[in-house]
């Protein structure tokens, strides 16, 4: 069996922005926390509307990205 066939506990946006490999890729790209909210929050209102109401510090990030790119 594949070992990275299943998906594990997903960090909440929350915990992955304040991680700190996070933090650095993000003052190296030039971009802060509020622009990454802003972003997600354009993405969210693409979204069917059954999600639009769950706020997203209670989505996985592979909940969002999932959803995002389909």
């Amino acid at each position: 069996m594949n070992p990275f066939s299943r998906a594990g506990t997903e960090p909440r946006l929350s915990e992955l922005l304040a991680d700190p490999v996070t933090q650095l890729v993000m003052r190296r790209d030039r971009i802060t926390e509020h622009e990454v909210h802003a972003a997600l929050e354009i993405a969210r209102r693409a979204l069917p509307s059954r999600l639009e109401t769950m706020p997203l510090e209670t989505m996985s990030a592979g909940r969002l990205s999932t959803r995002v790119g389909s």
